[in-house]
């Protein structure tokens, strides 16, 4: 991807497409989506330096952040309440409780420091400091995730299989089936394993632009990226010819979880299903 062009900054960190920087030119909406909805947030490293760029990389984690709240913790009825307020403003006082422990107990260790971008988030942060009960306690709560998310990342720390985890599992392992089929439909191959690996990577990152109904891997490409740099992973999840050793979709979705948090794998997949807990007051 092309690095984010600006008249003040010509070296952002962040590549993002010419559409989405001017409203007045034609948007492809495959493309819009697959910058909006895969946005590589997880992957982000560095702030672009330019204001129009972060401004994106605000809105896309509002939406998400949003999203995941109104379906995971929500009931219907309280969606139903949210909707009629109609409007961009905050969530309504009687959520504010519910959505302080979406924050602390789930999004802080999917997105860590990343958070800091969402207006929604900033919101709850400045109540907290400026003396909401508990706001202490939950700003101390709020950072101390932030650096063991941190310390994850640098591979200093392990993580844990949360409900994310656990939601995020059937429907990636559907895409990884649908992936997995055309893999070994094409079955890419070179003169040494290192070759038919690569080979592999190719394939796996081509389909993943150009395939629509593989939209859901698109945030995650970068992550599975590094997973499969390891030629073993790439060539189990093809598999051998005249074989049936290939990783199953199910096995790989553990196997990259596993891999993603630092766990053993055996730790994953029992901590995958294990029946996730009920939101608190979701009816």
């Amino acid at each position: 991807m092309k690095k984010p062009e600006s008249c003040n900054h010509p070296q952002g960190g962040i590549a993002l497409s010419d559409a989405l920087r001017s409203l007045a030119q034609p948007i492809d909406l495959r493309d819009q989506i697959r910058e909006l909805f895969g946005l590589n947030l997880m992957a982000l490293t560095e702030l672009p330096e330019s204001c129009t760029d972060i401004s994106i990389l605000r809105s896309s984690l509002n939406s998400r952040l949003l999203s995941d709240f109104f379906t995971t913790w929500l009931s219907d009825k309280e969606r139903k309440q949210v909707k009629s307020r109609g409007g961009e403003g905050f969530l309504p006082q009687h959520l504010r409780h519910k959505w302080d422990q979406y924050i602390l107990e789930e999004a802080v260790q999917q997105y860590g420091a990343r958070l800091l971008l969402s207006d929604h988030v900033m919101a709850r942060v400045w109540a907290w400091a400026r003396g909401e009960e508990a706001g202490s306690v939950k700003l101390e709560k709020l950072f101390g995730k932030m650096r063991h998310s941190a310390r994850i990342g640098l591979g200093l720390a392990k993580g844990t299989i949360t409900n994310l985890h656990r939601r995020a599992k059937k429907p990636f392992v559907a895409k990884l089936a649908l992936l997995q089929l055309e893999l070994q439909h094409a079955w890419p191959e070179g003169r040494t394993a290192t070759e038919s690996a690569e080979k592999i990577r190719q394939f796996i990152a081509q389909r993943i632009e150009s395939d629509p109904a593989l939209l859901t891997l698109i945030a995650n490409r970068e992550q599975l990226f590094r997973f499969l740099d390891d030629d073993g992973k790439a060539l189990a999840f093809r598999g051998e010819k005249y074989s049936e050793d290939a990783l199953t979709p199910t096995q790989f979705c553990v196997e990259w979880f596993a891999w993603s948090e630092k766990l053993s794998t055996e730790y994953a997949r029992q901590r995958l299903v294990t029946k996730a807990p009920s939101q608190p007051g979701k009816e």
